[in-house]
Protein backbone atom coordinates (compact mmCIF):
# COMPACT_ATOMS: atom_id res chain seq x y z
CA UNK A 1 0.00 0.00 0.00
CA UNK A 2 1.69 3.36 -1.18
CA UNK A 3 0.73 6.67 0.64
CA UNK A 4 0.44 10.01 -1.57
CA UNK A 5 -0.46 13.53 -0.21
CA UNK A 6 -2.55 15.76 -2.39
CA UNK A 7 0.83 16.81 -4.44
CA UNK A 8 1.34 12.86 -5.33
CA UNK A 9 4.44 12.71 -3.74
CA UNK A 10 4.90 9.40 -2.24
CA UNK A 11 4.92 9.72 1.16
CA UNK A 12 5.14 5.99 2.60
CA UNK A 13 4.34 2.52 1.64
CA UNK A 14 3.43 -0.27 3.88
CA UNK A 15 3.75 -4.26 3.13
CA UNK A 16 0.61 -5.93 3.06
CA UNK A 17 0.91 -9.69 2.99
CA UNK A 18 -2.54 -10.79 1.38
CA UNK A 19 -4.27 -11.61 -2.21
CA UNK A 20 -7.13 -9.97 -3.64
CA UNK A 21 -7.46 -6.65 -2.28
CA UNK A 22 -9.66 -4.77 -4.96
CA UNK A 23 -11.37 -1.83 -2.87
CA UNK A 24 -10.20 0.49 -0.23
CA UNK A 25 -12.86 2.10 2.12
CA UNK A 26 -12.92 4.94 3.36
CA UNK A 27 -13.86 4.64 7.66
CA UNK A 28 -13.77 7.51 10.49
CA UNK A 29 -10.99 8.60 11.60
CA UNK A 30 -8.71 8.49 8.88
CA UNK A 31 -9.23 4.59 8.96
CA UNK A 32 -9.19 2.79 6.14
CA UNK A 33 -10.81 -1.09 5.29
CA UNK A 34 -9.73 -3.42 2.36
CA UNK A 35 -11.42 -6.33 1.95
CA UNK A 36 -8.95 -9.39 1.06
CA UNK A 37 -10.83 -11.56 -0.71
CA UNK A 38 -8.51 -14.56 -1.73
CA UNK A 39 -7.23 -14.80 1.97
CA UNK A 40 -10.69 -14.01 3.66
CA UNK A 41 -9.44 -11.66 5.69
CA UNK A 42 -10.28 -7.75 6.84
CA UNK A 43 -7.65 -5.12 6.63
CA UNK A 44 -7.70 -2.04 8.75
CA UNK A 45 -5.04 0.71 8.57
CA UNK A 46 -4.75 3.44 10.61
CA UNK A 47 -1.70 5.59 10.89
CA UNK A 48 0.50 3.16 8.50
CA UNK A 49 -0.79 0.75 11.13
CA UNK A 50 -1.83 -2.64 9.69
CA UNK A 51 -4.18 -5.25 11.53
CA UNK A 52 -5.66 -8.18 10.03
CA UNK A 53 -8.31 -9.80 10.71
CA UNK A 54 -10.21 -13.50 9.42
CA UNK A 55 -13.62 -12.10 7.82
CA UNK A 56 -16.90 -13.82 9.53
CA UNK A 57 -17.22 -15.83 6.38
CA UNK A 58 -14.95 -16.66 3.23
CA UNK A 59 -14.32 -14.33 0.31
CA UNK A 60 -14.98 -10.85 1.10
CA UNK A 61 -16.28 -9.33 -2.20
CA UNK A 62 -17.42 -5.43 -1.16
CA UNK A 63 -17.84 -3.40 1.76
CA UNK A 64 -20.30 -0.79 1.82
CA UNK A 65 -20.18 1.90 4.81
CA UNK A 66 -24.21 2.18 5.37
CA UNK A 67 -25.75 3.76 8.50
CA UNK A 68 -22.80 3.36 11.28
CA UNK A 69 -22.14 -0.09 9.81
CA UNK A 70 -20.65 -2.19 6.45
CA UNK A 71 -22.60 -4.18 4.36
CA UNK A 72 -20.12 -7.10 3.22
CA UNK A 73 -21.09 -9.31 0.73
CA UNK A 74 -19.36 -12.43 0.35
CA UNK A 75 -18.64 -14.99 -2.61
CA UNK A 76 -20.18 -17.38 -0.47
CA UNK A 77 -23.31 -19.72 0.60
CA UNK A 78 -24.05 -21.75 3.76
CA UNK A 79 -25.57 -24.37 0.92
CA UNK A 80 -22.59 -24.00 -1.16
CA UNK A 81 -25.21 -23.23 -3.95
CA UNK A 82 -22.77 -20.85 -6.63
CA UNK A 83 -25.26 -19.03 -7.44
CA UNK A 84 -26.28 -17.23 -3.98
CA UNK A 85 -24.03 -15.18 -2.16
CA UNK A 86 -24.37 -13.63 1.45
CA UNK A 87 -24.83 -10.56 2.43
CA UNK A 88 -24.45 -9.00 5.77
CA UNK A 89 -24.87 -6.07 7.94
CA UNK A 90 -22.99 -5.17 10.49
CA UNK A 91 -22.67 -1.86 12.90
CA UNK A 92 -20.18 -1.42 15.89
CA UNK A 93 -18.90 -5.34 15.69
CA UNK A 94 -23.01 -6.30 16.35
CA UNK A 95 -24.89 -8.22 13.18
CA UNK A 96 -27.69 -6.58 12.02
CA UNK A 97 -28.84 -8.78 9.63
CA UNK A 98 -27.54 -11.86 7.51
CA UNK A 99 -29.20 -12.85 4.10
CA UNK A 100 -28.26 -15.31 1.28
CA UNK A 101 -29.92 -13.60 -2.23
CA UNK A 102 -29.65 -15.21 -5.73
CA UNK A 103 -27.49 -14.36 -8.79
CA UNK A 104 -23.71 -13.67 -9.02
CA UNK A 105 -23.57 -9.86 -8.68
CA UNK A 106 -21.38 -7.68 -11.36
CA UNK A 107 -22.09 -4.45 -10.34
CA UNK A 108 -23.23 -3.06 -6.91
CA UNK A 109 -24.25 1.02 -5.86
CA UNK A 110 -26.05 2.03 -2.46
CA UNK A 111 -28.89 5.00 -2.88
CA UNK A 112 -30.22 5.71 0.44
CA UNK A 113 -30.70 2.72 2.36
CA UNK A 114 -31.20 0.86 -0.89
CA UNK A 115 -28.46 -1.62 -2.08
CA UNK A 116 -28.74 -2.04 -5.94
CA UNK A 117 -27.17 -4.94 -7.68
CA UNK A 118 -26.99 -5.69 -11.02
CA UNK A 119 -27.06 -9.55 -11.21
CA UNK A 120 -26.42 -12.96 -13.36
CA UNK A 121 -28.38 -16.27 -12.77
CA UNK A 122 -25.88 -18.38 -13.49
CA UNK A 123 -28.85 -21.43 -13.53
CA UNK A 124 -30.20 -19.70 -17.02
CA UNK A 125 -29.16 -20.90 -19.62
CA UNK A 126 -30.72 -18.63 -22.03
CA UNK A 127 -28.29 -15.46 -22.09
CA UNK A 128 -30.80 -13.45 -22.67
CA UNK A 129 -33.30 -13.55 -19.87
CA UNK A 130 -30.45 -14.16 -17.33
CA UNK A 131 -29.83 -10.34 -16.28
CA UNK A 132 -31.81 -8.74 -13.60
CA UNK A 133 -31.57 -5.66 -11.01
CA UNK A 134 -31.88 -6.40 -7.49
CA UNK A 135 -33.09 -3.49 -5.13
CA UNK A 136 -32.71 -4.20 -1.71
CA UNK A 137 -33.92 -2.29 1.13
CA UNK A 138 -30.94 -2.16 3.58
CA UNK A 139 -33.29 -1.84 6.65
CA UNK A 140 -35.00 -4.66 6.14
CA UNK A 141 -32.30 -6.98 4.25
CA UNK A 142 -35.04 -7.61 2.12
CA UNK A 143 -35.38 -7.79 -1.81
CA UNK A 144 -37.81 -4.87 -2.37
CA UNK A 145 -37.73 -5.32 -6.74
CA UNK A 146 -36.13 -7.47 -8.83
CA UNK A 147 -36.41 -6.32 -12.84
CA UNK A 148 -35.49 -8.74 -15.74
CA UNK A 149 -33.02 -7.26 -17.94
CA UNK A 150 -33.76 -8.53 -21.52
CA UNK A 151 -30.75 -9.15 -23.72
CA UNK A 152 -26.98 -10.33 -22.94
CA UNK A 153 -25.76 -7.10 -21.24
CA UNK A 154 -22.91 -6.04 -18.87
CA UNK A 155 -24.06 -2.91 -16.72
CA UNK A 156 -20.91 -0.34 -16.20
CA UNK A 157 -22.69 2.16 -14.17
CA UNK A 158 -25.64 2.62 -12.11
CA UNK A 159 -26.91 5.56 -10.72
CA UNK A 160 -30.14 6.82 -9.14
CA UNK A 161 -31.51 10.09 -9.58
CA UNK A 162 -34.69 11.53 -7.84
CA UNK A 163 -37.45 8.93 -9.27
CA UNK A 164 -35.21 7.50 -12.27
CA UNK A 165 -32.36 4.27 -12.61
CA UNK A 166 -29.91 5.39 -15.25
CA UNK A 167 -28.08 2.19 -16.36
CA UNK A 168 -25.63 2.15 -18.62
CA UNK A 169 -24.43 -1.29 -20.33
CA UNK A 170 -22.80 -3.20 -22.93
CA UNK A 171 -24.91 -5.02 -24.91
CA UNK A 172 -24.83 -9.20 -26.96
CA UNK A 173 -21.77 -9.66 -24.40
CA UNK A 174 -20.62 -13.57 -24.03
CA UNK A 175 -18.64 -14.99 -21.55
Amino acid sequence: MEYYNYNLKKMSTTKINANGLEQIIPLKEKKILIPGSYNSELIHISSNKVDIEESRYPSPLSIIPYNDGEITLYNYDEKGDINFYTYQFVRENKKIWTKRFEGVPFLIRKYDDNLFVYIKDMKTNDESSSYSLMIIDLKRGTVDKKINIHGAYIATEILKKKNYIYMSQFHNCSF
